[in-house]
């Protein structure tokens, strides 16, 4: 399922990631304990980064709890359920089919433990009471860390596996009172023999508890910051999911781009275009099949990343002046991003945007950088732009014609990438050259043109730049302008840029006709070793 964490073998990359957590999960089975926090927005996946260590960490007994932002008794008892059975396996005792938290079942997990030790009796019968009596969320808090804290203890006299502690959506701890943050920092202190794992998906709020020194929990953690694929391993991923369907580099990059490389969007829109290919019974991506995956995904309600928008804003939002919110949302999403275009947009006077603006920051919706705004999530702001408001504010009344119109904006959105993603390749490759100290220049001789030309000491040195896997024909076609251009002008080196890869007969046209191929690592090679930023595709 797609909401689901993904482990095993459906796990992808996060290689520096994993393998800085298993160092140190070595550092603290040798007694050298760092507790984590990982930060990162929504859909980022640190969920299944975590459920993937805990697969690969069994000599640890793991206790995964997620943290609502209501706290509730419910809630509670789900939590004193988890660490109960957690304690359980931690003595390798049999807890059965005991994994429901009912009243009967916590109680029953509490007497177990008795029989296992009677020195842990008291806890256990204030547990059954606590239930009995139907105890309130603090009692059951106390109850809680008490258990965790007996479990410290009979680490540092027994051989018993360590246990890590795992908070998800940490950030939601603040919300339950200005109290509780000290009660955490008193218990992990105590706890040294529990390993604390702990994500956020709030920043702002993740960063104030953990990495403000205000905070009681201060210098308690060590943070990673959790961002989204880079573009090769993007590429890999999304191709990956739709698993030997063929789609051109323009529309892979296209989707990475309105993505941002978020894992949870990828897979989305991938797996969307999987089910196409076989409801249309193709085996290549079309740009109308790509446009009918973004539409069921992002235009219609029914799509994963349509609810995943509409509940990422109610959710992060108080309905209160929840109107005024969408609409600063909107103006932002259609390219004001001044504090003077947003008011202007908004018709509102700009005192009266201070507070939904920082509320905005403080949920993570939008970032402030000097004095622009800009959404922080790439998937968000094309559906703002291009479904919210079409779709809520737009005069036009039948459903299909809005659709149309959300089709023809994306179709447009695909042309422009392409351009730009050509143009700006062009421009990077370019610089190499400028660097190196020649005189570059790009356009035609006669009626051919290329993206390179230097009019070099030993004849010219011309250029193309492919973005998309090149072939034998392109091959040929870049031979047939040379011949031509080779009746008039001394050419000294040809170049073919293949920025997203070739096939094997392309490269060896391209040897047999001395044409040189550099590939993206060849560029990046060539620009790092001139001082200049590696291409990120």
């Amino acid at each position: 399922m797609l909401n689901e964490p993904v482990v095993g073998d459906e796990f992808f990359d996060r290689t520096d990631l994993m393998k800085n957590l298993g160092l140190r999960s070595e550092q603290m089975l040798s007694g050298n304990r760092r507790n984590i926090g990982l930060i990162g927005l929504r859909k980022v996946g640190k969920t299944s980064i975590i459920w993937e260590f805990m697969r690969q960490n069994s000599h640890f007994v793991h206790n995964y709890i997620y943290i609502k932002e209501k706290p509730t008794k419910t809630m509670f008892r789900k939590i004193l359920g988890s660490v109960l059975y957690a304690c359980m396996e931690h003595f390798d005792v049999g807890t059965d089919q005991i994994w429901m938290t009912t009243d009967k079942n916590l109680k029953e997990l509490a007497m177990r433990w008795v029989q296992v030790d009677p020195m842990i009796a008291k806890l256990s019968f204030e547990i059954r009471d606590a239930i009995n009596e139907d105890a309130e969320s603090e009692e059951l808090l106390d109850l809680i860390l008490g258990l965790i804290k007996k479990l410290s203890e009979y680490k540092e006299t027994s051989n018993q596996k360590p246990l890590v502690l795992i908070f998800d959506e940490f950030q939601n701890f603040a919300l339950w009172g200005d109290n509780i943050l000290e009660t955490l920092r008193e218990n992990l202190m105590m706890q040294k023999n529990v390993w604390w794992i702990v994500a956020g998906s709030s920043i702002s709020m993740m960063e104030n508890i953990i990495n403000a020194s205000s905070s009681p929990l201060y210098g308690h953690f060590e943070t990673i910051y959790v961002g989204p694929f880079e573009y090769s391993d993007a590429r890999t991923y999304l191709t990956s999911t739709l698993d030997g369907i063929l789609i051109s580099e323009t529309h892979l990059s296209y989707i990475i781009d309105i993505t941002g490389g978020y894992p949870y969007y990828l897979a989305s829109i991938g797996l969307k275009l999987c089910d196409i290919a076989q409801d249309w019974n193709v085996h290549d991506i079309s740009k109308n099949a790509l446009l009918e995956a973004i539409a069921q995904d992002v235009f219609y309600r029914s799509g994963n990343i349509y609810k995943h928008c509409h509940q990422l804003i109610v959710n992060s939002l108080e309905k209160k002046g929840l109107d005024t919110y969408l609409t600063i949302l909107s103006a932002i999403a259609l390219g004001n991003h001044r504090f003077s275009e947003i008011a202007r947009y908004v018709e509102k006077p700009g005192s009266s945007l201070t507070y939904p603006l920082e509320r905005l920051i403080a949920s993570d919706l939008i970032v402030k950088n000097d004095k622009r705004y800009d959404l922080a999530d790439p998937i968000l702001a094309l559906w703002l732009k291009h479904v919210y408001i079409l779709r809520e504010e737009s005069y036009i009344p039948e459903l299909e014609l809005k659709l149309d119109v959300f089709k023809s904006q994306i179709s447009q959105m695909i042309d422009d990438f392409k351009d730009e993603l050509g143009h700006a390749r062009e421009s990077q490759i370019r610089e190499i050259f400028t660097k190196k100290g020649y005189t570059v220049a790009s356009g035609n001789i006669g009626k051919d043109e290329f993206d390179l030309i230097i009019d070099g000491d030993e004849g010219l040195i011309l250029g193309e730049v492919k973005a998309g896997n090149v072939n034998t024909d392109q091959v040929y076609k870049l031979l047939d302008k040379v011949k031509r251009i080779k009746k008039v002008r001394a050419v000294g080196k040809v170049i073919l840029f293949a920025l997203f890869g070739s096939s094997e007969q392309a490269k060896r046209s391209c040897i047999e006709n001395e044409i040189e191929i550099w590939d993206i690592e060849k560029v990046n090679n060539e620009r790092k070793r001139l001082g200049l930023v590696r291409l990120k595709m």
